[in-house]
């Protein structure tokens, strides 16, 4: 009972998480990331390369000399190993990469 005789409702101590401020961020990040990707991608798209394509060719213009390990490429990229390799073979056949 509080000071005034009326029974409290139980507390757990736990925070509500659909009013965490920082859930709230989080949830506005990702939607914004998913609009913009949506933009990026259909400009892309309409330059006939993939958001992938565009990764990897991007880190390897920022590289130094403008080259990387396939290791290094893998390491920093969101592909699989074979993935890569497979994306890098058709930059290679595109001339975009050598």
């Amino acid at each position: 009972m509080d000071v005034h005789g009326e029974t409290e409702p139980p507390t757990t101590g736990a925070v509500d998480l659909l009013d965490d401020e920082r859930l709230t961020a989080m949830g506005l990040l990702v939607e914004t990331h998913a609009g913009v990707s949506g933009v990026v991608d259909g400009e892309l798209e309409s330059l006939g390369v993939s958001g992938s394509a565009f990764e990897v060719l991007l880190r390897l213009a920022r590289s130094s000399q403008h080259r990387l390990r396939m290791t290094e490429l893998a390491t920093q990229s969101t592909l699989t190993n074979s993935g890569l390799t497979r994306l890098v073979d058709r930059l290679e056949r595109a001339g975009l990469v050598g």
